[in-house]
């Protein structure tokens, strides 16, 4: 069966948020949904950091959220990043004022299922047709009304999306095995070095006596570096230190120098927005000025503490006590050389160093679960798009 497509406009409104000055923003009240306040994996984290007052969210209730609108970061520091989180709005948010950063869709749902259009906007077609429609930094609601959708009869709209939300659903089952078990490894951090241990007997010492900050600098126009693999803060995800796909330097601006780093080094996000993005590779490439590759002292530190340390609340308070500096939104070597801690007894480090490589074989099954679902997933929804779906 041939579908018709029609444009986005016609069977749904798509509209941004509205941000709230500093001066409306208020402690309690009712609550706004702000990008942070949504995973990168498109879950509500369950709390809201900001709330305006009911006449404020009155003013403006043609903006509050229905249940299951479908809501894309519009805007954003890079435009990389403009598109790539989308959300569902659940029970839990409905009603709540979404920020301006959110580009709204919200289906006529005489003519279109709002969970169709949710999967519509996440399968590779329309991620696609997003990208391209960037300016900037920025998404606009005119643009993305203009988009074609494709539209089968309704009850097809339906059928398609219970498939969809099953594959979904195990797939975010096998995501939060692998969160789970992230939990699990910065729990066994706290136990081992945390707060709550007797710290007092370790030295106290900075992280520049213990670590080099640097790694040989390379020019990545030499043909040897050419199609060496490329890491950027973008490219690691969250909290985990797990690499995404990366890009080769060959398909990167070539105009500034890189760093080449091999398996001795944690790679760590300078960027101030990205901090709290930790690598802990196990192979050698070329990693961008936007990172530090940071190679811990012999016999002083494991690669294992060294990288759960980065990641550690501990770690992240310091450095967001920094004062920060206009046009410079990068944490300097000595900001980093700087950072004052005790450092436990390597023999600790290297216990925990072992438990983590025996988690890592665990953490490799779930994560192959997880991408074969994933896969599973992105088939489907290629299919389902495309007019092929039996």
């Amino acid at each position: 069966m041939i579908w018709q497509s029609v444009k986005l406009a016609n069977v749904a409104i798509v509209f941004n948020g509205k941000t709230p000055s500093k001066a409306e923003q208020r402690n309690s009240g009712h609550p706004v949904l702000k990008i942070r306040d949504v995973d990168d994996s498109g879950v509500f984290k369950g709390n809201f950091g900001s709330f305006v007052d009911p006449e404020f969210a009155e003013k403006f209730s043609s903006k509050k959220i229905n249940v299951d609108d479908t809501l894309v970061l519009n805007a954003a520091h890079n435009s990389d990043y403009v598109g790539s989180k989308q959300y569902r709005a659940e029970g839990s948010v409905v009603g709540t004022l979404p920020t301006g950063e959110w580009l709204i869709a919200r289906a006529d749902e005489e003519q279109l299922h709002p969970r169709f259009l949710n999967y519509w906007f996440r399968s590779p077609q329309a991620k696609f047709q997003i990208k391209h429609l960037v300016k900037g930094i920025h998404l606009y609601p005119k643009d993305v009304a203009r988009l074609e959708i494709p539209l089968p009869p309704l009850a097809e709209q339906k059928r398609i999306a219970t498939i969809l939300d099953k594959a979904d659903a195990i797939r975010r089952k096998r995501q939060q095995a692998i969160l789970l078990a992230d939990e699990f490894l910065r729990a066994v951090y706290l136990e081992m070095f945390g707060p709550r241990v007797c710290r007092e007997r370790w030295p106290l010492i900075t992280f520049g006596e213990v670590t080099r900050v640097d790694a040989p600098m390379v020019d990545p126009r030499d043909d040897q570096y050419l199609d060496m693999l490329h890491i950027g803060p973008d490219r690691i995800e969250k909290n985990t230190g797990r690499l995404l796909p990366a890009l080769t330097a060959r398909q990167e601006s070539l105009i500034s120098k890189k760093f080449l780093f091999d398996n001795s080094y944690v790679l760590y996000s300078k960027i101030r927005p990205y901090l709290r993005k930790a690598a802990l590779p196990e192979f050698g490439g070329l990693c961008s000025a936007d990172m530090y590759p940071i190679r811990p002292n012999e016999g002083a530190m494991t690669r294992e503490y060294l990288w759960q340390m980065l990641l550690s609340d501990e770690f992240t308070q310091y450095t967001e006590s920094l004062p920060a500096r206009a046009n410079i939104p990068k944490l300097n070597r000595t900001e980093l050389a700087s950072f004052g801690f005790r450092l436990p007894p390597i023999e600790l480090q290297r216990k925990f160093s072992d438990l983590f490589r025996r988690y890592s074989v665990v953490f490799e099954a779930s994560k192959s679960g997880f991408d074969s679902s994933n896969d599973l997933f992105a088939s489907l929804s290629q299919r389902a798009f495309s007019g092929n779906f039996r």
